[in-house]
């Protein structure tokens, strides 16, 4: 199992996570890197094509592909991406990605659609009365996409 880390890369050295995760806005990637080391993971957030791009480039070991839908999980959060971003990212990029931003119960076959195989959900368990219940209906729909 990894540990990664949201934007603190002093916990993640602290704490020797497996990688750490960074936005647009955050560190950029190459001082991470030198900062974390070559062994250990570094996500970032892209919000187009040509960020997704730039990332893999630059080395990035996976990207963060979002916000696909509107979402509240966080403040300054750019508009959604659409899951035509998703589109573009599976034809043109090889590293690993993961959808994120607005996923719920009742759209995540869209984004699974588009081609997404990883997919990152806040609001909708976090906020669910029944947790365990929304995290059986999530594991059901992806298993029967899989």
């Amino acid at each position: 199992m990894l540990f990664i880390v949201n934007d603190h890369i002093d916990v993640a050295l602290a704490v020797d996570a497996d990688g750490i995760h960074i936005g647009q806005d955050d560190l950029p990637l190459a001082e991470a890197r030198k900062i974390m080391g070559e062994d250990k993971i570094i996500g970032l957030s892209t919000h187009k094509i040509e960020e997704a791009r730039e990332a893999e480039a630059l080395g990035a070991d996976y990207i963060g592909v979002g916000p696909i839908f509107h979402t509240n999980s966080k403040v300054d959060v750019v508009d959604p991406v659409t899951t035509e971003y998703i589109k573009q990212v599976v034809s043109e990029i090889k590293i690993p990605f993961v959808a994120i931003g607005g996923i719920k119960l009742h759209n995540v076959d869209q984004v699974l659609d588009a081609g997404a195989t990883r997919i990152c959900m806040i609001s909708e368990i976090v906020g669910a009365d029944d947790v365990k219940d929304v995290c059986e209906q999530f594991t059901n729909i992806l298993a029967e996409k899989g």
